[in-house]
């Protein structure tokens, strides 16, 4: 392969993944490719990578708001209502 070449995209790859996991082969050629890599000595580093930067959010939750009654009323009558939001709405944001 050279640079020239133009690489499979994203799609290829996924679907060549499902294959190998469909026929029960993929954890075990996984397996054996790690370790013809540690044999011929490259180093292969196991790990996670987590993106945990702050990042600005909307002052309102981008999630519809629900908005409850908190009884029935008659037409002249002021109730109290509150606001409720889903459960991934970040409230501290407010």
């Amino acid at each position: 392969m050279t640079i020239d070449q133009v690489a499979p995209d994203h799609s290829t790859v996924s679907r060549f993944r499902k294959a190998l996991t469909d026929a029960k082969v993929y954890d075990t050629l996984f397996k054996l490719i790690n370790l013809q890599l540690e044999l011929h000595q490259i180093i292969v580093v196991k790990g996670v990578i987590v993106d945990a930067s702050i990042v600005d959010t909307p002052l309102k939750p981008k999630e519809r708001t629900i908005h409850k009654r908190t009884q029935d009323r008659e037409e002249t009558e002021q109730v109290e209502v509150k606001k409720e939001y889903a459960a991934r709405a970040d409230k501290a944001a407010f």
